[in-house]
C-alpha cells in the first residue's frame, strides 16, 4: 500500500462515477438514513473513493443517498491510485467490516439524546431504540457519599404516541432545575409528569 497516491476531487458529476459491480453490500435499508443525514447536515465526509478509472472503491450507500436527493455533481470526492486489483478488493471489504464491530455505550447514548431532545428524530438517521429490560444501572457518585439505586426502563411508542411523550418531556425540562439525585435529565421529566398526574387524581 505503499506506492498508492490520493486526491481530492471537487465537484465530480454523478455520472462519472462507476458503482463497483460486485459490491455486495444492499443499501436498500438505509439509504433513506443516509439521505436523511445528508439531507439535514450536507455532504460533510468524504465517504466516497474511486480508483483511478473512477471505478467505486467507497460509498455506494452516499451515492445512491445523493442520486435520491437530485444532486447532479459529489462535493467531493477522494480518488486512490495505484492500488492493486487485489488491495481494492480488500479495502472495499475492509471498509464495510471494520465499522461493523462496535461496542454502544448504552448510558453515553442515552445522555447524548437527552441533550438532543426533541430538536431531532434520530430514528431518521438509523437509530434504533429497540426495547430492552428494566435493570439497574451502577448508582451515581454523589457529593455527600450517599448512593441511590437507579432503575433502567424502556418503552415502546407509536410515532404519533412518541411525538406527545417526546413534546411533554421538553415542556417538563423546561420548568427549571430538578431536586433529585438523578442526573438523567429525561428520567427527572417524566417524574416531575409523574408527580403532577398523581397529585391531580
Amino acid at each position: 500500500m505503499k506506492n498508492y497516491k490520493r486526491e481530492i476531487l471537487k465537484d465530480v458529476p454523478l455520472y462519472h462515477i462507476k458503482p463497483y459491480d460486485k459490491n455486495y453490500q444492499d443499501h436498500t435499508d438505509n439509504v433513506e438514513h443516509i439521505k436523511n443525514s445528508i439531507k439535514d447536515f450536507g455532504y460533510n465526509k468524504v465517504s466516497i473513493t474511486v480508483d483511478e478509472d473512477m471505478v467505486m472503491l467507497t460509498g455506494h450507500g452516499t451515492l445512491a443517498a445523493l442520486e435520491k436527493l437530485s444532486y447532479k455533481q459529489v462535493p467531493m470526492v477522494l480518488q486512490i491510485t495505484g492500488l492493486s486489483e487485489k488491495q481494492k478488493k480488500a479495502f472495499r471489504i475492509a471498509d464495510n467490516e471494520s465499522s461493523k464491530k462496535v461496542t454502544i455505550n448504552d448510558e453515553f447514548l442515552r445522555l447524548e439524546l437527552d441533550d438532543i431532545g426533541v430538536d431531532f428524530d434520530m430514528r431518521d438517521y438509523g437509530l434504533d431504540f429497540g426495547v430492552s429490560n428494566i435493570g439497574e444501572i451502577a448508582p451515581p457518585e454523589l457529593d455527600s457519599g450517599d448512593k441511590k439505586t437507579l432503575s433502567q426502563m424502556a418503552f415502546t411508542f407509536t410515532d404519533v404516541q412518541a411525538k406527545d411523550v417526546k413534546l411533554a418531556i421538553d415542556k417538563a425540562n423546561n420548568m427549571g432545575a430538578y431536586q433529585e439525585d438523578n442526573p438523567n435529565k429525561t428520567g427527572n421529566a417524566i417524574h416531575r409528569i409523574c408527580e403532577f398526574f398523581n397529585n391531580e387524581c
